[in-house]
C-alpha cells in the first residue's frame, strides 16, 4: 500500500506539471494540493524499509513454537494503523483541496461560509490528528524491533492482522 500512494501522488503531481508547461499555465490549484499530498506520503518509503525490517529480523528468528518468527502483535497492529492512517491523510489532503480551490465570490462560499471554514479547520484537526497517529506507530514499531525475542516473536496478540 505505501509504495502505491508514494507512486500515485508522483505520477499525478508529474502529469499536472508536464500539462502545465505544454499548456502554458494553468493547474496551480491541483499542483498545489499535489504538493501537499507529496509532503504528507514523503515517509512512505521509510516506513515500507521500516516495516520490512520488523518482518525480516522477525523471520530470522525461531520462535519457542519451532516456527520462523512474526514481529509481536502490537507491532502488526501500529503498521496496519500506520498505513491507514497515512491513507486518511492522503484522502484529507484532496479534500483541503477541493474545499480550499472554491472562489471566494461563490455561491457556496456566500451561502455557507462559516460551514467551509469550519470543514476546512475539521479537515486540518485530523491531518494532524493522523499525522501525530503516524509517527507514534512509526515509535512503537523502532520499539518492536529493540524487544523482539525468541519468545516475543510469535505474532500473537494482533487485532487486526
Amino acid at each position: 500500500h505505501l509504495s502505491t500512494y508514494f507512486f500515485v501522488v508522483y505520477l499525478f503531481l508529474w502529469l499536472c506539471v508536464t500539462f502545465r508547461q505544454i499548456a502554458d499555465g494553468g493547474l496551480s490549484n491541483g499542483i498545489r494540493t499535489l504538493t501537499t499530498a507529496k509532503d504528507a506520503v514523503a515517509l512512505c518509503p521509510m516506513l515500507a524499509v521500516l516495516f520490512m525490517e520488523s518482518w525480516v529480523k522477525s523471520s530470522g528468528m525461531t520462535n519457542v513454537l519451532g516456527k520462523p518468527g512474526e514481529p509481536q502483535g502490537f507491532s502488526q497492529d501500529y503498521m496496519f494503523v500506520a498505513t491507514w492512517a497515512l491513507l486518511l491523510q492522503l484522502i484529507l489532503c484532496f479534500f483541503n483541496g477541493l474545499v480550499f480551490t472554491l472562489p471566494k465570490d461563490s455561491k457556496v462560499m456566500r451561502g455557507c461560509g462559516n460551514c467551509v471554514r469550519a470543514g476546512l479547520t475539521a479537515i486540518s484537526v485530523l491531518f494532524y490528528l493522523t499525522m501525530v497517529t503516524v509517527y507514534a506507530c512509526t515509535l512503537m514499531v523502532v520499539v518492536s524491533l529493540f524487544t523482539n525475542t525468541p519468545q516475543t516473536a510469535t505474532g500473537i496478540g494482533a487485532w487486526f492482522t
